[in-house]
């Protein structure tokens, strides 16, 4: 069987499995090219390397894929760089809608309580809600920030104040610079595959 084959079939195991029994903690899909097996389990296997992690989570590019019509057609209502709002989602929950920061900003794109009542979201777990309002939000931050990206990010994450007591800089916050590369470089390597 062809390599893409094998892992499509250990990923339809693994999610029946993870939704088959109420005991299964978690399902990890180990395995490899080359004439290597795959292996699902609920165990970790220590020197295996790991294809899709707990929960039977896709992997990034496969989740991107889930959620592309989604994406696409948010980020085009507001005028975006679809590959943008992947870079910021991948940053942002790892496509989990479910996510919950320590903050408490919630789903794809991360809102915070304050940023949905603001948009007018009533549920920042429904994937089209937290499109609508996050596309919106990164739209205006960019309008805000005259085109600049980077300091729109740095806005998405720390704030438009923040933004602005640091002199329309990124501000000297770790996390918020951190965040500003990371979100850089995936849009960067999210644009070179699409030029591929």
């Amino acid at each position: 069987m062809a390599p893409a084959a094998c892992l499509r079939l250990a990923i339809a195991c693994a999610l029946f499995a993870g939704t088959a029994s109420a005991r299964a903690q978690a399902v990890i899909i180990y395995g490899g090219y080359g004439g290597r097996a795959l292996v699902v389990t609920d165990r970790p296997a220590p020197g295996l390397r790991v294809i899709t992690g707990l929960h039977g989570r896709l992997p990034p590019s496969r989740m991107r894929m889930r959620y592309a019509a989604e994406v696409r057609n948010a980020a085009a209502s507001q005028g975006l760089d679809p590959l943008l709002v992947h870079a910021v989602i991948g940053a942002e929950s790892g496509y989990d809608p479910r996510a919950v920061s320590a903050k408490g900003a919630a789903g794809l794109m991360q809102l915070m309580p304050e940023t949905a009542r603001r948009y007018g979201v009533a549920d920042r777990f429904a994937v089209d809600q937290n499109l609508d309002a996050g596309t919106r939000y990164l739209r205006d931050l960019l309008a805000h920030f005259a085109g600049n990206r980077r300091l729109a990010l740095a806005a998405y994450n720390a704030g438009e104040d923040a933004v602005a007591r640091a002199g329309f800089r990124v501000p000297p916050i770790p996390e918020t610079q951190d965040y500003v590369e990371r979100v850089e470089r995936r849009y960067r390597a999210l644009a070179h595959a699409a030029r591929q």
